[in-house]
């Protein structure tokens, strides 16, 4: 057996161990998904319907032995974009098995490839379920062999969905059921002799369908047509999955040349970025693959993006499978930033098509909404409110990246009723009210019910009046003459900003979370304040001492940002919405210490989040881990839409630095590469119908450093670029523009030039001191211990940093700089600064403060 087969693809592999049980595999299309374990168990959904569970093989030989390969798995896993296969060794078999799903049926299709010297039966087991995804319930269920295809049958007595299970060269299943599944586990069992084997794939397929059902029949009303069996209405449902099921089996490799070429093209269209790290690179690569994999279609309701993936078990939620639009909406932000611009507007446009009357937008909406009565039984739809504030965001943030006046405009009304609903929900300060708007931040634990307004949600609502003040000028440049009636326009950022300030806790040097109904506040750090930072709200200085705290151990662990900082009252490691770490807001600290120029401290922040790819499984980063150890704990999500996207962001718009502006046909390139870096590369980067080539180059200089920033225009207009590239502290600039302060660091600001073909802007600077912590792999269960650095920042003519770390150990940071810098605090050695840190209890974390001044100043 071939262990390689020529691809275009990219792939992961992993050897399978003890812990492939507990690490997530799937293989997902948009009506269809094998969700499981890289051990090689899987459950079945034909969305919004879960076919079965405990799906696995076994393999018997002729003197009676049985082998079941998760048991004991030794072997491999590769996952590719298109498709998993695992690959198992046993001493009398080879056993390949490939997975993947068919595009745009409902179909998965399962393929065995063995290498023997003897007959075996290979038998596919599982357990039916045939139930849709919660909350919806069926009856009527139905498992029997199907009499034309010799395959299991499942289906149920209202004639609306069927399924067939099995492989034409298997042997016909037992009659398993009659008006209920089976009670016991279902074996389909392959005779494969050796001259078979050789011959090639032996398919297995699971294929359904979806029909409108008629009218139960006047005969079956009398107890004919099939009545006693309870099929009197799925013969069309049946013939449906039947044909889709024989033309799986037999068509199976033109399925997956199709899903090659379309994965191949959405790579070949999207944005892709080279740099030195490679766990960079990867982590954005397979955030894109993560993303495109979460389309889901389901009939009457259309086609969006679910929040994320996951084994439903026992339940009957795939981890979050269902249709989120704020976590949507969070992956249309990534997807402009490598330039899915249809992903984005589909997102958009789905979202806006079940926005209520009077303005607000949906939470969530199940896969089964069409089978229940979603809207009238179920309490979910409305209840949070960040989605209509952010709705107005995220579409004013595709219009800049992807400058489609086409949507600005059909969607202009979906956003003025948002603006309209978040205003009447403003108190007198025109905060948005939780009580008014609902939940934002926090949906469990001690502050639910007693929280009046919140920063997180403040910071979107003035994300959204600054995009209210955008459309309304893109408006009035598009339209002359454009006026709102009466509705306030630009003064309402400039009143919500000084409201803003309540949250800010002079005693403590941060911003707090809450005012809470009694008229206290909730002053905690928390992971949230950097929501409205990363946005540029808060008044800079407090928003600089704010940001310091983010990447102190106190809220900053190797694996990201706490929810809420392990010094608060309500802090719990384990709780979902206190204690837990999100990646998705930990990218907010990440985009905020980089806007402020905070950039030791950001690259350590997005560092950690970058090594979350393939945590949990290969190509995913999860929807949390606990706050006291690099845990993904057993409700978490290990295929999360929200996550992917938040360390796509961060790459992007952070350490690439990308700010397109579209409709005016104007990039801002800002970027922020670790010193030890030696350039960067930017393919196929989109700017509305712009798409070009970026590249960022490092050359030593003598005692100095040249900087080259070229940009390629391979297809479009001519655009104006605007090279900003950041500096640390202490920097001067030999050769360009001067460096001034911005935020904690400095930034060189290039006079914008026009791009007609090809254009390179060159700096000769003589670069500051940067640290940086040793880069090492995140040890799963194990708590936090790696240093962290708090800075830089500059006082007066010294650049400081806070180095935190076990007490009593000595910190080593690997230390850059062409200028010669005298250390307080630290000492160097070999490129590298140790700092020696206070004792202290055991295990505890403590600082020491870090000051640079330039030798001979």
């Amino acid at each position: 057996m071939d262990p390689t087969r020529a691809s275009k693809l990219p792939s992961l592999t992993r050897e399978l161990d003890a812990a492939s049980s507990e690490r997530y595999a799937e293989v997902s299309g948009r009506r269809a998904a094998l969700l499981g374990s890289e051990s090689g168990v899987f459950e079945c959904w034909l969305w919004p319907i879960k076919v079965a569970h405990d799906i696995h093989v076994s393999l018997r030989f002729e003197d009676g032995l049985e082998w079941v390969p998760s048991r004991e798995p030794s072997g491999t896993i590769e996952v590719r974009p298109d498709r998993v296969e695992l690959r198992w060794s046993h001493p009398r078999v080879e056993l390949r098995q490939t997975l993947f799903a068919s595009e745009p049926a409902r179909v998965v299709i399962l393929l065995f490839e063995l290498e023997i010297e003897e007959p075996v039966v290979l038998t596919v087991h599982l357990v039916p379920d045939f139930r849709p995804m919660w909350p919806a319930g069926m009856g009527g269920q139905i498992a029997r062999r199907d009499e034309k295809s010799g395959a299991l049958l499942l289906t149920e007595e209202l004639g609306r969905f069927a399924a067939l299970v099995g492989c034409h060269e298997a042997e016909p299943p037992e009659q398993v059921g009659d008006h209920a599944l089976p009670r016991d586990p279902v074996a389909i069992r392959i005779p494969i002799s050796p001259a078979r084997a050789a011959q090639g794939s032996v398919p297995f397929a699971i294929a359904g369908a979806e029909v409108e059902p008629e009218p139960l029949s006047e005969e079956a009303r009398r107890g004919r047509a099939n009545a006693s069996l309870g099929l009197s209405r799925c013969e069309p449902v049946v013939e449906a999955a039947r044909d889709l099921w024989w033309s799986a089996l037999r068509e199976w490799p033109d399925g997956q040349e199709r899903l090659e070429r379309r994965w191949s093209s959405f790579l070949e269209r999207t944005t892709d970025i080279e740099t030195p790290d490679p766990l960079v690179n990867d982590a954005f690569l397979w955030g894109r693959i993560a993303i495109e994999k979460s389309w889901v279609e389901i009939d009457g309701l259309g086609r969006g993006l679910v929040a994320g993936l996951g084994p439903s078990g026992s339940g009957e939620r795939p981890g979050f499978g269902w249709f989120f639009d704020g976590d949507a909406m969070v992956g249309s932000r990534a997807m402009c930033a490598y330039g899915d611009f249809a992903g984005a507007r589909s997102v958009l446009e789905f979202a806006a098509s079940h926005q209520r009357e009077d303005g607000k937008m949906m939470h969530e909406l199940a896969l089964s909404a069409g089978l229940c009565d979603w809207l009238e039984d179920y309490p979910y739809a409305w209840y949070k409110a960040n989605n209509t504030p952010g709705f107005m965001v995220d579409l004013d943030h595709y219009l800049r990246a992807s400058g489609d006046t086409w949507l600005e405009t059909n969607l202009y009304e979906s956003f003025a009723r948002a603006f309209t609903w978040c205003v009447g929900c403003g108190d007198e300060r025109l905060l948005l009210d939780n009580r008014k708007a609902g939940l934002a931040a926090v949906e469990a634990g001690p502050l639910v019910g007693s929280v009046r307004t919140e920063i997180f949600l403040q910071g979107i609502w003035m994300s959204a009046l600054s995009a209210w003040d955008h459309s309304s000028a893109r408006a009035r440049e598009l339209e002359p003459g454009f006026e709102e009636d009466g509705a306030p326009r630009d003064s309402l950022l400039e009143r919500v900003s000084p409201a803003f300030e309540t949250y800010w806790c002079e005693e403590r040097g941060h911003y707090g979370f809450a005012e809470l109904e009694d008229g206290g506040r909730c002053d905690d750090l928390t992971a949230y304040a950097a929501l409205p930072i990363s946005r540029g709200f808060g008044e800079p200085g407090r928003a600089l001492r704010c940001e310091r705290a983010f990447n102190r151990p106190d809220l900053a662990a190797d694996w990201g940002a706490r929810m809420f900082a392990e010094s608060s009252p309500i802090y719990d490691p384990g709780h979902y919405n206190t204690g837990s770490v999100f990646p998705y807001l930990t990218g907010f600290a990440v985009l905020a210490l980089y806007r402020h120029g905070l950039l030791d401290a950001a690259w350590q922040m997005l560092a950690s989040q970058v090594r979350l790819t393939g945590f949990s499984g290969l190509g995913f980063v999860p929807e949390h881990l606990r706050g006291d150890r690099a845990e993904a704990p057993p409700r978490g999500v290990p295929h999360q839409v929200f996550s992917s996207a938040a360390v796509i962001q961060g790459i992007a718009y952070g350490l690439i630095g990308i700010h397109p502006d579209a409709p005016v046909r104007s990039l801002v390139w800002r970027p922020a590469p670790p010193a030890s870096w030696d350039g960067f590369a930017v393919r196929d980067l989109r700017l509305g119908d712009h798409r070009m080539d970026l590249r960022y180059i490092v050359e030593p200089a003598g005692d100095a450093t040249r900087i080259r920033m070229s940009a390629i225009l391979k297809r479009g207009e001519p655009f104006e670029l605007c090279c900003q590239p950041w500096l640390p502290p202490l920097s001067e600039v030999l050769e360009g523009p001067p460096a001034r302060p911005c935020g904690a660091s400095l930034r060189v600001e290039h006079p914008p030039i026009a791009v007609t073909d090809r254009t390179e802007v060159s700096f000769a600077v003589r670069r500051g001191p940067t640290l940086e912590v040793e880069p090492r792999p995140l040890e799963p269960g194990a708590p936090s211990r790696e240093p962290r650095i708090v800075g830089p920042w500059t006082e007066g003519q010294e650049a400081l940093w806070e180095i935190w770390g076990r007490a009593g150990e000595t910190a080593r940071l690997r230390l850059r700089s062409d200028r010669a810098c005298a250390f307080e605090g630290a000492r160097v050695e070999d490129q590298h600064l140790l700092v020696d840190l206070p004792p202290d209890r055991e295990g505890a974390f403590t600082h020491r403060v870090v000051r640079a001044r330039l030798e001979g100043s």
